[in-house]
């Protein structure tokens, strides 16, 4: 079949295989490639990519048959991947991407200050993607987020209050049954959040623990908009990305039977699938 999941989970891992070279190549976070800014990007974090521009939908077309649908629900979930609304890239996208990874620990939470600005097309739609890789389950389990972490965007007036607070996945409260959240401020006329993201707007994306079976947690978000820059800067020193340079550096701690090994096994792997 031409439709369905049967094409549906071919482009959904080439568009992974694409994020992940973008990060491989040091697109990140200039838009353009530089091999200094080159990194390995966790799994979580090619997810949150592919979640996080997401496009809603109104229905899909089944056999001729359109079925309505929301967001969130079993139809389409996040929505409809795109890439083009997904990652920075010069002289192609027209909006800023801010990506993370980090680590927390119990009772801890982080936050991401940014305010709406600029002339890009997206200036009135703010998205925020939270994604970890969860310690694995009991077998059976049927709710089973063991380390919980919750995201959430607050929305600031003048004086700096809080106005606002916006949950993921479609709840008006945090989410514990899901290791990826989402929140999704459409401000444009006829939207869901109409108004409610203009220029000069000041959001906090808060990332938070709730409860851990361990001591910290993993993470990965990203965050998608309008930010003009200058009034963004945001610290991201103590990220815990995976660098080229770190990779290797790991690399050289392998044993040297290993290493010898390996180029071995990947040209066996090529030759056999030719």
């Amino acid at each position: 079949s031409i439709s369905g999941t049967s094409m549906a989970t071919p482009v959904t891992a080439g568009t992974a295989a694409i994020i992940r070279q973008y990060f491989l190549e040091g697109y990140y976070p200039s838009g353009e490639k530089n091999k200094t800014d080159a990194r390995i990007p966790s799994g979580a974090l090619v997810k949150a990519v592919l979640m996080n521009g997401a496009q809603y939908m109104t229905g899909v077309d089944n056999d001729g048959s359109i079925f309505p649908s929301v967001p969130y629900d079993d139809i389409q979930n996040f929505g409809r991947i795109s890439l083009i609304d997904s990652l920075s890239l010069s002289d192609k996208t027209n909006l800023e991407a801010i990506v993370d990874e980090h680590v927390l620990e119990g009772g801890s939470a982080r936050s991401y200050n940014v305010t709406i600005e600029g002339s890009c097309s997206s200036l009135n739609i703010l998205s925020a993607t939270l994604v970890w890789t969860d310690p694995q389950g009991a077998n059976g389990c049927t709710s089973c987020v063991l380390n919980d972490l919750d995201l959430k965007i607050e929305k600031y007036g003048a004086n700096g209050e809080i106005v606002d607070i916006f949950y993921p996945n479609g709840l008006r409260r945090p989410d514990d049954q899901n290791n990826a959240e989402r929140v999704r401020l459409d401000g444009r006329i006829g939207e869901a959040h109409e108004g409610l993201v203009n220029e000069g707007d000041k959001f906090g994306i808060i990332v938070e623990t709730t409860n851990l079976v361990t001591t910290s947690q993993k993470y990965a978000l990203v965050i998608t908009g309008c930010y003009g820059g200058k009034a963004n800067i945001l610290d991201l020193s103590t990220s815990v990305f995976t660098t080229m340079a770190t990779s290797m550096s790991e690399m050289r701690h392998i044993s040297p039977l290993l290493r010898f090994f390996l180029p071995m096994c990947a040209y066996s792997l090529l030759s056999f699938f030719g």
